[in-house]
């Protein structure tokens, strides 16, 4: 399965800010992995992260400014932060990861 979702950055900016990102998603058994998009030929370019989702929670969220948001919730052993995300419709969201 794979396509655009947005991404809350962690922060790690020199300010700090924590800015949603459009991002090409491509989750395949328990791996998700992300890219920056696209290339010319429609090949994901740049790889940004690939994470173990074995054992994640996908919960849907109220966000005060999105719609369509959702949180990708690691185990406590798995020692990663959650992630915050948003689909670009209701069928997306309810089709991508849920």
């Amino acid at each position: 399965m794979e396509g655009y979702l947005f991404k809350k950055g962690r922060g790690d900016s020199s300010f700090g800010r924590r800015n949603w990102k459009r991002r090409w998603f491509i989750l395949e058994e328990n791996e998700l992995r992300y890219y920056d998009d696209l290339d010319t030929q429609g090949q994901p370019s740049g790889l940004r992260d690939a994470i173990d989702i074995g054992g994640c929670s996908v919960l849907p969220v109220t966000h005060h400014e999105k719609k369509f948001t959702f949180v990708l919730k690691f185990p406590p052993e798995a020692n990663c932060a959650d992630i915050l995300m948003q689909a670009p419709d209701a069928k997306a969201m309810n089709c991508k990861l849920l």
